[in-house]
């Protein structure tokens, strides 16, 4: 199993702006939330075939390029 996570949007410090991080926080703990419920319904399986493994990535661009 993969997850991955976004952060804010890419592009200069200066430019994203409060909406933009508010967005990003909202996102990213929604998605740790998601991660939580996929794996948690992916476990079994996984602990069943006895070769299950986990990734989880936690960078990248929330808003794409700016």
């Amino acid at each position: 199993m993969v997850t991955s996570a976004g952060g804010v949007p890419s592009g200069a410090f200066t430019d994203v702006t409060e909406a933009d991080r508010y967005a990003a926080y909202d996102m990213l703990v929604m998605l740790v939330m998601s991660h939580t419920w996929t794996l948690k319904e992916a476990y079994p399986h996984l602990t069943e075939s006895g070769a299950g493994t986990v990734v989880s990535d936690g960078t990248g661009s929330a808003g794409g390029d700016r």
